[in-house]
């Protein structure tokens, strides 16, 4: 029975994933394309020095798919590669100006559809929720 609920657990949250971004495309603000641009901008932004096999390994993708999805965000002029001195094969990436304006613009997007998703919620439920997330998050804090 615990298995089953742990499964029906797991399904609805990746069920949750794929409507929330779909209600967000729907928006027609972000595209498919720009909200992996968000997840790979926020990722570089929240890890400094970020190498492009952090990113082929966050996204669980190869290096060469990383390397065009990079350069498209260079191309855009989001980031920036930052060549080590020492070793021009150490390369770290860095958000632009405009990177950053992307991003801020892009959180403030999906900010207000997530509030607008969540009024379906009570005030407890809000709160339950958070300590739901808190309490896996705290575990998988103390597991790392």
């Amino acid at each position: 029975m615990a298995q089953d609920t742990s499964q029906k657990l797991v399904e609805t949250l990746f069920t949750f994933k794929r409507f929330v971004f779909s209600q967000i495309q729907k928006t027609k603000l972000l595209s498919p394309e720009k909200i992996i641009q968000f997840e790979t901008l926020s990722f570089i932004k929240k890890q400094p020095q970020t190498k492009m096999k952090d990113l082929a390994k966050f996204f669980c993708i190869t290096p060469p798919s990383v390397t065009s999805l990079i350069d498209k965000l260079e191309k855009q002029r989001l980031i920036i590669r930052n060549h080590d001195k020492k070793d021009r094969r150490n390369i770290s990436l860095e958000l632009t100006t405009a990177g950053e304006t992307f991003l801020k613009t892009s959180q403030q997007l999906m900010h207000t559809e997530m509030l607008h998703l969540f009024k379906a919620l009570t005030e407890k439920d809000k709160k339950n929720l958070i300590n739901i997330y808190q309490k896996i998050y705290n575990q998988q804090e103390k597991n790392n």
